[in-house]
């Protein structure tokens, strides 16, 4: 049973759960690396999985987007007003327009339509 684990600093020993320095005169290295050359294997290090910025800038926008277009939209705007509003947007969220403008102007365009045919079905 390994006794040992590999952390994101090192090495970690299981029974304590103290943290071993990578230090040849330190007598808990010492008896690791014994424990090593005798055939013995650590466990691996914990994986850390990182949020992906991207996808949690698109989803973040994504949001805003909605919340600051859907009562607009509902009352008329001109859809190249709500772009400006985007544009702007995109900058406070401190995202480049240039790259995502396309598809966050699709989610602008679906949701004047949205709006323009519940005001429709209202106005019916």
């Amino acid at each position: 049973m390994p006794r040992y684990k590999f952390t994101e600093d090192g090495v970690q020993r299981l029974e304590d759960g103290a943290f071993i320095p990578t230090d040849p005169l330190n007598p808990d290295w010492i008896e690791y690396q014994a424990w090593l050359t005798a055939g013995n294997v650590p466990l691996p290090a914990d994986v850390v999985v990182l949020p992906d910025p991207v996808l949690e800038i698109d989803a973040k926008t994504d949001a805003a987007i909605i919340a600051a277009l859907h009562p607009t939209a509902g009352r008329g705007e001109e859809a190249g007003i709500l772009r400006d509003q985007l544009a702007q947007l995109l900058n406070t969220l401190g995202i480049d327009a240039t790259p995502d403008f396309a598809r966050l102007n699709g989610i602008a365009v679906a949701e004047i339509e949205k709006a323009q045919a519940k005001k429709e079905g209202l106005d019916a």
